[in-house]
């Protein structure tokens, strides 16, 4: 879970390979993102990126996954 630096938006990660957004003001989603191949361990913002880290050993950032690593 993390909160974006203008506490904003939160970003959840989720066992279902997803990532959920949040805005904080009212608790709604505002973003549904997919692309890991398993469950989403960590989430972190980065300035207006998002960095996730997955059990399928991809890190993955940026709102449309402009870089996508695999960890050897």
């Amino acid at each position: 879970m993390s909160l974006s630096e203008d506490n904003a938006q939160l970003a959840i990660g989720l066992s279902d390979n997803s990532i959920r957004i949040f805005d904080t003001n009212n608790l709604e989603q505002i973003d549904y993102l997919i692309g890991h191949e398993n469950s989403v361990f960590t989430v972190a913002f980065c300035g207006n990126k998002l960095l996730s880290g997955s059990r399928d050993a991809h890190f993955l950032y940026g709102r449309n996954w402009e870089k996508n690593m695999k960890l050897n």
